[in-house]
């Protein structure tokens, strides 16, 4: 019986494992420019391991997940000040990475800056979360990002594939803006927010952008060892297609932050192409990217 009993327990214990959470998320918090007394300094201490396992621990999706196949990402929140206990005005860096096959490389997919991450923390209230109804500000930011990490990591594995989650993400923040009154849902009040990103991955002028990064990761990148030279190619012409919807919206911060994620990326592998290829890459992507004209120059030499 008791031989039986651990045999069962291995069983239980295997499948638990093979049911792994999708995200494996790193949080950090800066609170080094605000004056905190002891018990605030406890508060935020608690609040990076209650954030930690509200992404963590949570099933996010129907999908099984192994242990080495959860997303990495991190969440970087400043806080700017304190206005009394358990309220913190902050930002937020919120980025995910990918690997790619046959490397010990990881690609950066998302490198978002969030400028109104503000909240309210009650530690004698636990996170609720329901993506169909308005709890708090922090677990609705939370959840958003969440489903935000897992659609980009899913576009970049299968064309389109992340479209679900990118659909819950844009419904929470619909929510979040009838219910909550915070800045960072709402339409009218800036072109950088939550709202317009997931505005832009929801948007079909978005679409084709929206293959072709499974393109540029999964036909690319993660072939890039076999053939650095077609996987350029493939880029290439990934870049070129990002002029039509960046026509459409000039101040899209889906490309925006595209760039901000990939401009060191997109200098590596240029700097080894064949002398035409890199002209052709320097040109379109000062064209595409001129905040970061500079840096590409670097391609050339």
């Amino acid at each position: 019986m008791y031989k039986k009993f651990k045999i069962l327990f291995f069983v239980f214990f295997i499948s638990l494992s093979l049911q792994a959470q999708e995200l494996n998320c790193n949080v950090e918090i800066d609170a080094s420019n605000v004056q905190l007394n002891a018990a605030d300094k406890a508060l935020v201490t608690e609040l990076k391991t209650i954030i930690m396992n509200f992404m963590n621990n949570r099933k996010w999706t129907n999908d099984v997940f192994s242990p080495q196949e959860r997303i990495k990402c991190n969440i970087y929140i400043t806080i700017k000040s304190m206005p009394a206990y358990g309220s913190f005005d902050a930002t937020a860096s919120i980025q995910c990475a990918r690997p790619v096959f046959n490397s010990n490389y990881e690609s950066t997919l998302l490198n978002f800056f969030d400028k109104k991450f503000s909240f309210d923390y009650n530690p004698s209230q636990p996170l609720d979360f329901n993506e169909n109804s308005y709890f708090s500000n922090l677990t609705s930011m939370l959840a958003f990002y969440a489903y935000v990490i897992i659609g980009v990591d899913y576009d970049s594995f299968s064309k389109l594939g992340g479209t679900p989650y990118f659909e819950k993400a844009r419904n929470i923040a619909l929510v979040a803006e009838s219910s909550s009154g915070q800045d960072g849902w709402k339409q009218s009040e800036s072109t950088n927010n939550r709202y317009w990103l997931i505005e832009n991955f929801n948007n079909q002028q978005f679409l084709g952008w929206r293959e072709g990064m499974y393109t540029y990761h999964r036909l690319s990148m993660d072939k890039f060892i076999e053939n650095p030279e077609q996987s350029r190619k493939d880029i290439l012409e990934v870049l070129k297609k990002t002029k039509q919807p960046l026509q459409a919206q000039p101040y899209s911060i889906l490309i925006k932050s595209f760039f901000v994620a990939k401009n060191g990326e997109l200098i590596n592998i240029f700097s080894g192409a064949s002398a035409d290829i890199k002209k052709s890459a320097v040109d379109l992507l000062k064209d595409l990217d001129p905040l970061n004209s500079e840096k590409y120059s670097a391609i050339l030499k």
